[in-house]
């Protein structure tokens, strides 16, 4: 496990991701606290994109949505988004917008309007969706917040997104309270859910190997200290959760 000053310059060293850019408003607005606001992007897909807001919500779902990719979990894959202002400015409906570099989770086509509690978890694809969600969740000490989507079509896949709420004391984190995290475990919510075998729980444990230390640096040192946080110069947490380290499971 690599000391502070490690993982510091594993921090430092990390390359940010390029941002990707807004190119013109969908038309749909989310009805959330945060407003997001529907937008296609220059990479040819289309994301949900959020605004900086006075809490580290944006910069949990960043962090989160690139664990959970290196984790394979079901989770939309992220993106930093740079906003114009010229593309506010076209529309009203974006004024509580700023430009700059904005959080950007790719849009699913096809799934529920909206967010949903635990469904489907009977589905043989989504036995594997869930106990990986489990590991992830996990990865953040705390899920404050579990919802999910789910595909309208058969098998009725399920996606976890909305991440702000995570990690101790959630979006108003701070160095204090993830110092003061007990060890990383599987999610219980999850896992009383599932009613998950040994054998599910073993085979969500094995993509830990490629949740390494120069992938959390990387997912650390993405959001851009303008998000409320300088997180290319301190590292907000320790990587604790190993399978051989879960506790709480027979």
């Amino acid at each position: 496990m690599p000391d502070i000053e490690e993982w510091k310059m594993l921090v430092e060293r990390a390359v940010r991701p390029t941002p990707v850019k807004a190119l013109h408003y969908l038309g749909i607005t989310y009805q959330s606290c945060s407003k997001p606001a529907l937008m296609a992007c220059s990479d040819n897909h289309d994301y949900v994109v959020k605004w900086y807001m006075p809490s580290r919500m944006i910069v949990n779902d960043q962090i989160i949505g690139i664990l959970g990719k290196a984790l394979g979990a079901p989770v939309p894959e992220v993106s930093l988004v740079e906003l114009v202002p010229d593309l506010i400015h076209a529309d009203p409906a974006l004024n509580h917008f700023r430009a700059g570099i904005c959080h950007g989770s790719r849009f699913i086509k096809d799934v529920s309007e909206n967010r949903e509690n635990f469904n489907f978890t009977y589905v043989q694809e989504n036995r594997t969706r869930f106990a990986l969600l489990a590991v992830l969740y996990g990865l953040a000490f705390v899920a404050g917040d579990h919802q999910f989507l789910y595909k309208k079509q058969s098998p009725r896949l399920v996606y976890s997104h909305d991440h702000g709420h995570f990690f101790p004391k959630g979006p108003d984190w701070t160095v204090e309270s993830l110092d003061r995290a007990p060890k990383s475990t599987l999610d219980d919510t999850i896992i009383q859910k599932c009613d998950f075998t040994t054998t599910e729980i073993t085979e969500a444990l094995q993509p830990l190997q490629k949740v390494d230390n120069p992938c959390i640096a990387m997912a650390v040192a993405a959001p851009p200290e303008h998000w409320g946080c300088r997180l290319r110069s301190a590292l907000p947490w320790q990587y604790t959760l190993r399978s051989e380290e879960i506790v709480c499971w027979p």
